[in-house]
Order: C-alpha cells, then sequence, then structure tokens
C-alpha cells in the first residue's frame, strides 16, 4: 500500500486516478476474492520484476507462496551483505584497497595520508586547474552511442539490483522516504583525457541510471558477501576473495565494461561568510548523508556534488558533458534549491534563461566581481564500487555575492534536510588545513549516535585542497 501511495503521489501508476485500487481490493486481489485488474498486474510486474503478475491472478494464495519462495529465500540470503554494504564502509574500503594494491598507483599527499582512491598515474593532477564555463571545450566530444552490457543478477533474482536495493537497504523502511530513482540518461566514461599537467576530462559513451546502479553498486554487495563469508582463520592468512563480478585487480582501471557513470564531487569553500549562528569568517561545507541518499548512506561528503549527465536525454550540444557545467548545476540546485529548474529545462540555454537562474549568474560570475571560482584537482575510483570521481573546488567569495544582492542565503534543497524536521545536514566547518585534514580522517560528525566515516572521493578533495592551499590562495586563519 505504501508503494501505491508513492506511485499516486509520483503519477507513476498505469491507470486514470479514479480507478486506484483502495486499500481494501488490494487486500482482496491478494486473498483472491477479486480478479486483479490488467493494470494493476501491469504495475506489479514493473514494480516488483521477481513477482509472476499472472500468479496473482491465476493461483491460490498458498501456491503464489510456494512460486515465490525463492525469491523470499533470495532476499532473506542477500540482505546481510546489502546492510553491511550501507552501514560499514570503513570496512570495505580497505578490503577494497588491499584487494586493488597489486595494481594501483597511490598518491602520497604531503601530509604523508594516502588519497583513498584507486589512481593510476597523471589521474591527480600535479597543480589544480582554473575551470571556466569554456576551459574544457577544446577536448570535448560528442558521446558515443548507449552500448548494452548484459550483467547477472544476484544469485536467486531474475532482475537486477536496483530492483532488490531499496526493499532491502534500509533499515527501517517505514521512517525512511528513500530518494525518488528515475533511470535516466547518463555519460560513462570510457577512456580518460590527460594534458601534461594530469587529468582534465573523459571521453564518454552513453548508458543509463540503473545500468550503474545494477553494475557498479553492486560490487558493494559482492565485496561486502565475500567478507562475510571468509572466516576469520582464512582472512588471517591473507585469503584471496572471490569477486568474479570485480575481476582481477587491474580490471578496475579498464573504465568501458560497466557503466563508470562519474561522479562531480565538489568542497566548497565559502570566504567572508556569517549567518545567524556563525561569526564572520572563512568556512568549507560538508553534508552528512543519511539512507534517504540512493548512494553512500551514512557517510559525509563535500557538497555540490552529483552524477554526471546532460540536462535532458538526447542532447546534441557537445558542451553537455563539461564538467564545469554539472559542478554549477549541482551548485545552485543543492546550495540554493534550484532543482526544479533543472527539471523543466528542456536544456542549457532554457536552463540559463530561467530568472532565477539569471540573478545566480550576475550573483556568482559577473566578470565585473567573480564571486565564484572552480579548480580540478583529477579524478580516481571508489575502491568499493570503482565509480569514477571527479574531484573539484569551489571557492566562493560571499562577501562579493552579498554586495550584489543583500540578505543572500544558502537554501538546501531536498538531499541535505532532515524529513520532518525543520532541520538541514550540512556542516560549516571553519577553514584551515588542519580541519580538512581532520575531516578527511572522518568519523567526527554524526547522526543521530552514529558517527559517520568521510566518503573517499570526499576525503580526496579534502586532502588536495589542503596539499594545494597556498596555491589555491587561500586564507590563513588568525
Amino acid at each position: 500500500m505504501a508503494a501505491l501511495d508513492k506511485a499516486v503521489k509520483a503519477k507513476t501508476y498505469p491507470w486514470p486516478a479514479r480507478a486506484v485500487p483502495t486499500k481494501d481490493t488490494l487486500a482482496r486481489y491478494i486473498s483472491g476474492k477479486l480478479v486483479p485488474s490488467d493494470e494493476f498486474l501491469d504495475w506489479i510486474a514493473d514494480l516488483f520484476p521477481d513477482v509472476d503478475p499472472a500468479s496473482l491472478r491465476t493461483d491460490s494464495f498458498q501456491d503464489f507462496q510456494f512460486k515465490h519462495d525463492p525469491i523470499v529465500a533470495a532476499a532473506t540470503k542477500w540482505a546481510p551483505s546489502i546492510r553491511f554494504f550501507a552501514e560499514n564502509r570503513n570496512a570495505l574500503l580497505a578490503k577494497a584497497l588491499q584487494y586493488h594494491s597489486v595494481a594501483n598507483a597511490p598518491f602520497i599527499c604531503q601530509s604523508g595520508r594516502e588519497v583513498p582512491l584507486l589512481t593510476a598515474k597523471g589521474w591527480i593532477r600535479d597543480r589544480p586547474l582554473e575551470i571556466k564555463e569554456d576551459t574544457e571545450a577544446p577536448t570535448l566530444s560528442l558521446p558515443a552511442p548507449f552500448k548494452e552490457i548484459s550483467v547477472t543478477p544476484l544469485d536467486g533474482f531474475k532482475s537486477g539490483y536496483i530492483t532488490v536495493k531499496g526493499a532491502i537497504t534500509y533499515h527501517n523502511k517505514r521512517r525512511v522516504d528513500p530518494e525518488p530513482q528515475n533511470n535516466g540518461e547518463i555519460y560513462s566514461a570510457i577512456d580518460p583525457i590527460l594534458d601534461d599537467g594530469g587529468f582534465r576530462g573523459f571521453k564518454y559513451r552513453l548508458a543509463r541510471y540503473f545500468d550503474y546502479i545494477d553494475q557498479c553498486e553492486i560490487l558493494g554487495v559482492e565485496l561486502a558477501d565475500a567478507i562475510l563469508s571468509t572466516s576469520m582463520d582464512d582472512a588471517a592468512q591473507g585469503e584471496t576473495l572471490n569477486l568474479p563480478r570485480r575481476g582481477p585487480p587491474g580490471k578496475a582501471f579498464e573504465l568501458r565494461w560497466r557503466a563508470s557513470y562519474p561522479g562531480v564531487n565538489c568542497l566548497c569553500i565559502l570566504r567572508n561568510y556569517s549567518d545567524e549562528g556563525h561569526k564572520l569568517g572563512h568556512y568549507f561545507l560538508l553534508h552528512r548523508r543519511d539512507e534517504t541518499q540512493s548512494q553512500a548512506q551514512n557517510t559525509v561528503h563535500v557538497v555540490p556534488a552529483g552524477g554526471h549527465q546532460a540536462l535532458s536525454a538526447g542532447s546534441s550540444d557537445v558542451e553537455d558533458t563539461s564538467l564545469w557545467r554539472t559542478m554549477f548545476r549541482e551548485f545552485t540546485e543543492e546550495l540554493f534549491d534550484k532543482e526544479k529548474v533543472s527539471r523543466q529545462a528542456e536544456n542549457w540555454v532554457q536552463f540559463n534563461r530561467h530568472p532565477s537562474i539569471i540573478e545566480m549568474r550576475r550573483i556568482f560570475l559577473n566578470p565585473d566581481s567573480l564571486a565564484l571560482r572552480c579548480h580540478l584537482l583529477g579524478f580516481g575510483l571508489d575502491p568499493i564500487t570503482l565509480k569514477p570521481e571527479v574531484l573539484m573546488v569551489i571557492d566562493v567569495d560571499w562577501g562579493k555575492a552579498v554586495a550584489l544582492r543583500p540578505g543572500l542565503k544558502l537554501k538546501f534543497n531536498w538531499e541535505l534536510k532532515t524529513p520532518g524536521r525543520a532541520e538541514t545536514r550540512h556542516e560549516l566547518v571553519s577553514l584551515s588545513k588542519e580541519n580538512l585534514l581532520r575531516h578527511a580522517d572522518g568519523n567526527i560528525l554524526k547522526i543521530g549516535d552514529r558517527y559517520l566515516p568521510t566518503l573517499p572521493a570526499g576525503a580526496a578533495c579534502l586532502l588536495l585542497t589542503a596539499d594545494h592551499y597556498s596555491f589555491l590562495g587561500l586564507p590563513e586563519p588568525h
């Protein structure tokens, strides 16, 4: 019934509003007292691909149960691994880094800390590259066509991980309203582009968001299952994990065999910032991610951050592939709640012509008083999911922005809000090298009683910003 309520609200059910089944009607469908409508069966088949919709029409309740006992058994089998993936990222990270160590070329920072991503030569830039709206133009190209990649479901299921994930990931589904899922078009990185200083972009092909979940997020479940299945004796003896989906350690660095959907991760620095709870000073922004996020639950991350994709499917605008556009879109969405503008715009031209975006550009991109500068730090692979993670730092002079728009305030979108409460899950931290390194190590911020690890991509942004603190012209604390 909860799923039906969500379908009604999201307008994803396949029948008119007047024909939506009631709770009583659903009970009669399940009991066999009423023959389910074709529309209801279509909806069930779409919502639960592992369910045999015809069985709802023709079988008794006992026969229906018997037919679906294997699905229930599969869910029971995989639930511990799926939950472990959602709740124990530090343990998974350590095992993944160990597994890939023979192929990894770790980047060691000036602090002696290792960037907790899988990297190859040139992936982390020697020096940050400042990127503006047109900086990437010479190296951009349209993505290659979509390519179907066949993936075996988790043992016991007929459908992909995307259909299993939501049902099992959330420990208390009654209290969690997960991030809505949309199988939209995404960019899948196939080759990195390097210049003399290192990484500056990717070549892409088209893919679907659910491909990423089924091909990359599932690797975290496989890793969790291998850890939980390995005895203490085998672990002590250094027994190699059996990870057939992931393959040998070096395969991770080949981007083409999976939907390598890049995340664009931006550490946002706010200079000359103040609000009701913070005195005038310099800060950086962090996000405590809870169970409502579709990825990286129960972690601390930099913000803004989001997946790299065009505003709309089928784009023929090569500049939609620029990392700068994704950075700026996520900046307006997550820090100023402009997501509705992104969803309504059919292309970048329409996005830029919206009055609120015109105002954002006037405030932050004014050539006479530039308040936003962006530097590219490099990229690496999340060791758990093998997701390419682009690393950026956004330097915002809040004083300049407020001079152009007195009374300007941050207005976070739903991703940073706590459901049912008048609070947000952001954290403003005083800017210093020491604090950047401290939060890169993680387990400082918490939700409830749970201390949260810092997501590897977020930690990488923090570490590299500390490395290049002087080069970036960041202010020393008083």
